[in-house]
């Protein structure tokens, strides 16, 4: 959201969206490519996520001796990610079963959940560091890890359209659109 990568000869290039700014060069490992990095974190940016052609999804580390393949994991493709936030990180992903939201965590790269068939989620309106997540089954609330679940009275939705404090917008049905706050 808030940074641009380019490529450059072995190495992606993280720069502020807003400004231009540079913000780091990282040498990218063997099997990575500037293409495939889809999040960068942390403040210099030098934190990255790479979905890669074949299916998994690989983290990349400062290390000694340069940054390093942390770990890689098959979650198919990769169609959104929520890398930088906690110790979880939210992967949606089209697999065999439709849609998918992983959670894994970010420091081994373990799956610490895992949703099919979702249709949408979004933050928590309650300004909770929780999602609502909805599925054919009805809307539940879950934490980072999607270890838990709590039902919310919501109807069936979709994805999320938007959300400004603690307001969401959401798909209801293919035309229409259902805003809720807390």
């Amino acid at each position: 959201d808030d940074r641009v990568i380019e490529a450059g000869g072995g190495e992606a290039v993280i720069s502020e969206a807003a400004s231009g700014d540079e913000l780091a060069r990282v040498k990218l490992p063997a099997g990575v490519t500037s293409e495939s990095i889809v999040a960068s974190c942390g403040d210099a940016g030098r934190e990255l996520f790479a979905a890669r052609q074949d299916g998994t999804l690989g983290r990349v580390v400062e290390a000694q001796g340069g940054p390093k393949l942390a770990w890689s994991v098959a979650v198919g493709t990769v169609v959104g990610i929520d890398a930088c936030t906690g110790d979880s990180v939210l992967v949606t992903a089209s697999t065999e079963a439709g849609t998918t939201l992983y959670a894994l965590a970010r420091a081994t790269g373990a799956i610490t959940g895992r949703i099919d068939g979702v249709r949408g989620y979004w933050p928590a309106r309650d300004g909770s560091d929780r999602l609502e997540v909805s599925t054919s089954a009805g809307v539940f609330a879950h934490s980072r890890t999607l270890a838990d679940a709590a039902p919310v009275a919501l109807p069936v939705l979709g994805e999320l359209l938007a959300k400004h404090g603690e307001r969401r917008l959401v798909r209801a049905t293919p035309s229409t659109g259902a805003l809720l706050d807390r």
